[in-house]
């Protein structure tokens, strides 16, 4: 019965389906991101302009303005912003993945659903396939919370930062700074 009456929301609703468009709410959401120095201090920090859709056709975009670094230390966010990012060249990093916007749509309110999936992240000119592992809340009527079910890794060297994160590595004077860093995200998107 309940697939069913999944099947008949579906039928029903695909006309309003075909026009939907999920926007990210920003203030409602996290994208974080964690390093490790000298082999034992951990530390998170966050971007704080993020920017996304879930289109139409089922693909979902979120950008990240990678000038909104935040590690709490202000000469921390300067150093990344001159050392590691080339903001002139790739000011923003984007990530894009495919999503079944039928069934997005036909969760119902408080139920999750555990999706495995693929995307293409962009990332100073450089593209690469990453795979995660999603927990999808229908959290209200036209509010959905996409969550890292796991955090994602992401590689500096195959991004081409890896002399950046050296360079940083040497001017903060550490042993050591990990180039894999783990990126997890709370991301609250609405339907419109």
């Amino acid at each position: 019965m309940g697939r069913m009456k999944a099947l008949l929301v579906v039928v029903l609703c695909w006309p309003m389906l075909a026009l939907a468009q999920w926007d990210l709410k920003a203030v409602d959401s996290t994208f974080q991101y964690a390093t490790v120095k000298n082999g034992a201090v951990y530390e998170v920090n966050s971007f704080d302009q993020i920017k996304g859709y879930i289109g139409s056709h089922g693909i979902a975009t979120l950008t990240v303005d990678l000038a909104s670094v935040n590690t709490g230390i202000a000469i921390r966010d300067t150093r990344m912003k001159k050392m590691l990012f080339n903001l002139a060249g790739f000011p923003e990093a984007r990530i894009k993945m495919p999503v079944d916007i039928v069934q997005l749509a036909a969760l119902g309110i408080g139920e999750m659903w555990p999706l495995s999936t693929g995307g293409e992240l962009q990332l100073n000119g450089h593209q690469q396939t990453i795979l995660t592992e999603l927990h999808i809340y229908r959290i209200s009527e036209k509010r959905w919370l996409v969550k890292s079910a796991q955090p994602v890794m992401i590689d500096a060297q195959t991004f081409g930062l890896l002399e950046g994160v050296e360079a940083l590595r040497k001017i903060a004077g550490l042993d050591s700074l990990m180039p894999q860093v783990p990126v997890s995200f709370d991301l609250v998107f609405e339907k419109l």
